[in-house]
């Protein structure tokens, strides 16, 4: 029962890091794509844009 739980715990786990290394480089293509030029340059690491901008589509 204990080495079960050990075990889908540490998949469950593995698969989250998985997604975050996985998801965070998607989400921020789509932020920065989202973006102006002059916002992207003052603070490229923001994932939410403050104004959407749909010219770089």
């Amino acid at each position: 029962m204990m080495t079960e739980l050990i075990k889908r715990t540490s998949l469950y786990v593995m698969v989250v890091i998985l997604l975050i290394f996985t998801g965070y480089p998607f989400l921020y293509m789509v932020s920065t794509s989202l973006k102006s030029m002059n916002e992207f340059f003052v603070n490229p690491f923001q994932v939410i844009p403050e104004s959407f901008t749909f010219q770089n589509l």
